[in-house]
């Protein structure tokens, strides 16, 4: 079974969490020596009980993805976490995005029942139509990118989990 079957085929931001018989500080003292060794596969920055892996420069485009792991000590060894995202200028667009046009909708709404209380024509609700459907539209765009960057995330995904040395 593929790295990249183990991870969900859609979710926003998909996530794992996995025990592991390794303590905390030598699994980021493991994370950090693949790092160096292993600079095709992943680049990335540790700091105590906690990892950020990204794709390498040359590889990276848009819809690339960040892994953030964070381990807690457990009581043998260690919870180890780990959260897949998007680049943050991409999350920060789409959240942007996805804000803007449901404010719209809101108004729209808001304005709509305001007309219908005073009785008067309703032809405003004509706007929920191109506002939903740019929704739909932003939301198939995140769909499509995230399945650009799947690769990735399963070359993410199969880096960490050689340093647990573990299938997750």
């Amino acid at each position: 079974m593929s790295a990249e079957e183990h991870i969900p085929s859609y979710s926003i931001r998909p996530r794992f969490q996995v025990e592991s018989a390794v303590r905390p500080d030598a699994l980021v003292a493991c994370i950090k020596a693949r790092l160096e060794t292993s600079k095709n596969q992943c680049q990335g920055v540790t700091a105590v009980k906690y990892a950020l892996l990204t794709v390498p420069e040359r590889e990276r485009h848009f819809w690339s993805p960040h892994l953030t792991i964070t381990i807690e000590e457990a009581d043998h060894g260690s919870l180890v976490r780990g959260l897949y995202s998007p680049a943050p200028m991409a999350w920060t667009m789409f959240v942007f995005f996805y804000t803007v046009i449901g404010g719209l909708m809101l108004g729209v709404i808001f304005f709509g029942l305001s007309m219908y209380s005073l009785n008067k024509p309703l032809t405003i609700f004509w706007w929920l139509l191109p506002l939903g459907l740019l929704f739909l539209t932003i939301y198939l765009v995140a769909y499509f990118g995230q399945k650009a960057g799947r690769s990735q995330m399963g070359n993410l995904h199969s880096f960490i989990e050689a340093c647990l040395g573990q299938n997750i």
